[in-house]
C-alpha cells in the first residue's frame, strides 16, 4: 500500500490538509511513514533502536481526515473541544482519541493534539 493509494479517492481540500499534516511531521527528527491497508501510520522511531511508536494514524477520506492520534485515554490537553474519545469502541489505529479533520480551521488545532502525541511517544 502506498499513500497514493490512500489519497486516491480523496478531495482537493482533503489532499491539502493532508500533506499539510505530512510536511510538519516529516519535519520532525525520526518521523517514518508506514501505509498499512486502513491508514498511513506516522511513527516515531526510537533512540534506542526499539520499535518505533505510532504518533497518529490517518484514515484518508473522501471529505475529511480521520486522524487516531496516539495519546492514553484521560492524558490529552484538548482546549479546543474537537478529539474525541474513542477509547471504548472499537476502532481503527493506535490511540485513545480521535480527530475529524475537514478544512483549514482546524488544522493548527489538529497539530497541536498531534504534538501531544509526538512529545509522549517513546
Amino acid at each position: 500500500f502506498t499513500e497514493d493509494d490512500h489519497l486516491l479517492h480523496s478531495s482537493a481540500t482533503t489532499k491539502r490538509l493532508y500533506l499539510a499534516i505530512r510536511a510538519q511531521l516529516l519535519a520532525l527528527d525520526g518521523i517514518l511513514i508506514e501505509p498499512t491497508k486502513l491508514y498511513v501510520a506516522f511513527k516515531k522511531t526510537a533512540p534506542d533502536g526499539k520499535k518505533p511508536t505510532n504518533v497518529c494514524d490517518i484514515e484518508i477520506q473522501r471529505n475529511k481526515l480521520k486522524i487516531t492520534a496516539n495519546i492514553r485515554h484521560g492524558k490529552i490537553d484538548d482546549p479546543y473541544g474537537i478529539a474525541r474519545d474513542i477509547s471504548k469502541i472499537g476502532h481503527w489505529g493506535n490511540g485513545d482519541y480521535e480527530i475529524h479533520l475537514t478544512d483549514d480551521e482546524m488544522l493548527t488545532q489538529a497539530l497541536d493534539i498531534i504534538m501531544q502525541s509526538y512529545r509522549t511517544a517513546k
